[in-house]
């Protein structure tokens, strides 16, 4: 399983008001209830978040999930496992901040560096 992480630069789309990431994967026939109910009692347990715990159980993929999480957080979506990370780069961040706070800078263009970190959705359903 990928690392499930955005950009920290905000995209010119609107959100979906605050609808919950659960209730978009729901309304839109991702995920069903039940794997909705098993996902959050696995969250529960390990304190992860809802779009890890939903791919790593299989109920859905990164890549379904990246669109969702895009609209949910207002953040780009990129997993990084599937990425070409530049570990000089990644350095530049103080590994004890980026420890912390989960970042990773990733990658840099005309526009910055890219940092990544997980995303912030992690209340239920």
């Amino acid at each position: 399983m990928g690392l499930i992480s955005t950009v920290l630069h905000r995209t010119p789309f609107s959100r979906r008001g605050r609808e919950r990431l659960g209730e978009r994967l729901l309304a839109d026939s991702v995920i069903d209830d039940l794997q909705l109910r098993h996902a959050l009692e696995q969250q529960k347990q390990t304190a992860g978040f809802l779009g890890e715990t939903l791919v790593g159980l299989g109920f859905v993929s990164s890549a379904r999930l990246a669109p969702y999480l895009e609209g949910v957080t207002g953040f780009p979506f990129i997993d990084l496992a599937n990425s070409s990370i530049d570990m000089e780069l990644a350095r530049t961040i103080p590994e004890p901040l980026a420890r912390r706070k989960l970042l990773v800078a990733f990658a840099a263009s005309e526009d910055g560096v890219h940092v990544a970190e997980p995303p912030t959705t992690s209340a239920p359903a």
